[in-house]
């Protein structure tokens, strides 16, 4: 399953709102509070010594994921074209796939040269969608 594929399929049970201000508050106060949950399980995995299993893990990453792409549905945005950004911008970032503190340091500058960049470019004309919630 493509990421596309996932975001039109999460839609299926999405509650309506009174107003694009409404979701994305709605969504975004749904992402964080899964991603805590994310953390908590981690904490009790690591520091508590619990039995926190990968597949508890996965249902909560699952959560997050259905948020971001609730978040992009709302926007009128690709998840995909969020992903490939992603991935272009990092690699455009570390060139040679480490991590370099003095690239990291200096990321804001690196990141409007990669914005005049044609990967840039094509991935930003791409990005709108017309799934709907």
């Amino acid at each position: 399953m493509t990421l596309d594929q996932y975001q039109r399929k999460s839609c299926y049970a999405v509650q309506e709102h009174e107003s694009h201000k409404e979701a994305m508050s709605h969504w975004t106060i749904g992402l964080t509070e899964e991603a805590g949950e994310v953390n908590g399980d981690i904490k009790h995995k690591y520091y508590n010594h619990e039995d926190v299993s990968d597949m508890k893990m996965a249902e909560e990453l699952g959560d997050v994921l259905w948020y971001i792409a609730a978040l992009c549905t709302e926007l009128g945005i690709s998840l995909e074209a969020v992903a490939q950004l992603n991935i272009a911008k990092n690699r455009h970032k570390y060139p040679d796939g480490a991590f370099d503190k003095d690239r990291s340091a200096n990321r804001h500058a690196d990141y409007e040269r990669f914005k005049e960049t044609e990967e840039y470019l094509e991935i930003e004309s791409s990005m709108h969608t017309t799934f709907g919630l």
